[in-house]
């Protein structure tokens, strides 16, 4: 908590020119996706994705919900940064990490909840998704990650609800079969993963084959530990 502090109060003291504002100069957006991503480093191993939320410590639960609340938060600076700078492959690389993990934390908190996807988080996982394949242009693992991405949701059981949610319907969301194919058609998983999906066993089923996924996912797992 100390630290938690320490990083809100660096960012409340940043420059008036480094503050994020709408129309912010692209750095600043980095700057601020890196920010995001900081927050939820700090919180994630106290959160122990892949536990049942009902389970949860009330510690847990509120390091779970500063993890959400900043990958939420960072969809809203990648929204800023393609709508007055264009194409996310203009952003650093260290972009690549910071959605990513924001994408992660959605699917893990959606499949530790086992209810349906809400609209906000609908939106905000396929920001991240139109991001990545964006900046696929500039990064090639970017392909690896985006098909990884889809495993762990199709492994979670997530996928076909992120299809039919109205929201993404509406916006024509990049996993859909109708938008594109070759990068996102994708039914296998991984090279890596030799074919192999397990069946889900018992009500915590989608929590537990997250944390098995995301073992089975290089690209991903290699974040670091989500347990």
């Amino acid at each position: 908590m100390s630290m938690n502090q320490r990083l809100l109060d660096w960012r409340d003291q940043l420059d008036p020119s480094l503050q994020h504002k709408l129309g912010a100069a692209s750095s600043v957006c980095n700057l601020h996706m890196q920010f995001c991503s900081a927050m939820i480093l700090l919180h994630r191993p106290s959160v122990r994705f892949g536990t049942p939320i009902e389970n949860a410590s009330p510690s847990s639960l509120e390091s779970r919900s500063v993890c959400v609340e900043y990958a939420v938060l960072l969809t809203t600076y990648i929204s800023d940064f393609r709508q007055f700078h264009g194409s996310a492959r203009t952003m650093l690389g260290t972009a690549l990490y910071n959605i990513t993990m924001a994408a992660i934390v959605l699917i893990a908190d959606m499949a530790d909840r086992t209810s349906l996807l809400d609209a906000d988080y609908s939106v905000s996982i396929d920001i991240c998704i139109q991001a990545l394949r964006e900046i696929e242009d500039s990064y090639i693992v970017a392909r690896t990650i985006l098909k990884q991405l889809k495993y762990l949701m199709k492994r979670c059981q997530l996928l076909d609800v992120y299809k039919n949610t109205e929201t993404i319907r509406n916006m024509g969301c990049s996993l859909l079969p109708s938008v594109g194919v070759g990068l996102m058609d994708m039914d296998s998983p991984p090279q890596n993963l030799n074919g192999q999906m397990l069946q889900p066993e018992g009500p915590d089923a989608m929590g537990a084959d997250f944390l098995i996924a995301m073992e089975q996912c290089d690209a991903l797992h290699s974040i670091g530990t989500w347990s």
